[in-house]
């Protein structure tokens, strides 16, 4: 009876902590072991270290693009992100929130709070940005073309030429996720579309100009 009373003090001592659980992240932050108002502080410190100072770069085939933090102007709702960090692990009987809160101790374990509802940042601006260089990047695809000249005896074969372009839905989703997540630090890869052009049928020229030799007759 004594085992089972202390047993339930340890797990009712966890599931009654008053800091947000271990290994729980807001906008790439661990705020786990904290308090919400130091959880606020340490949020909005990184934000200003990264968001409002390091701008986010896409590193495409041929080119880079660079976004300016200041024309970005990311927001996110650091309380309410916060509140919700706090409140994992608060559902449930003693017994399963200090198992999870046990559980939680484990590295491996991340629980990353999903901000996304109040991350707010300039998108038409990033439309711009991404707009531009995919118009800069296309190229539009180009088929192989062939003209046999019977009496030139010549054929003339123009490449083809594969088409390049940019999935701009997708890379501002890339974007905003990397904003999501705080990650600014190294370059976003990021690659293009491509459409391979239909190559000449040489073959068929071949099949066409290149008869079986007969031997000259005189009639």
């Amino acid at each position: 009876m004594l085992l089972g009373a202390g047993v339930y003090g340890v797990a009712a001592v966890q599931a009654h902590d008053d800091n947000i659980f271990p290994n729980v992240y807001v906008a790439g932050v661990n705020v786990g072991g904290m308090s919400k108002d130091d959880a606020i502080a340490a949020v909005n410190q990184a934000l200003q270290d990264s968001y409002g100072t390091t701008p986010l770069t896409v590193q495409l085939p041929d080119r880079t693009i660079r976004f300016d933090p200041k024309l970005v102007n990311v927001s996110i709702d650091v309380e309410t992100a916060v509140d919700a960090a706090w409140d994992y692990g608060r559902t449930g009987n003693v017994f399963s929130r200090a198992k999870l809160h046990r559980e939680a101790k484990n590295p491996d374990n991340e629980k990353h709070i999903n901000a996304h509802d109040s991350l707010t940042l300039d998108e038409d601006y990033l439309k711009q940005v991404i707009a531009e260089a995919a118009a800069d990047a296309l190229v539009a695809r180009e088929d192989s073309t062939s003209v046999v000249d019977a009496e030139e005896g010549t054929v003339t074969v123009k490449v083809g030429v594969t088409g390049v372009s940019l999935d701009a839905d997708a890379l501002l989703e890339a974007v905003e996720a990397a904003y999501l997540g705080n990650d600014l630090s190294a370059p976003l890869l990021f690659g293009y579309t491509t459409e391979p052009f239909t190559p000449t049928d040489l073959d068929a020229i071949y099949a066409q100009l290149c008869t079986t030799m007969k031997d000259a007759s005189y009639d």
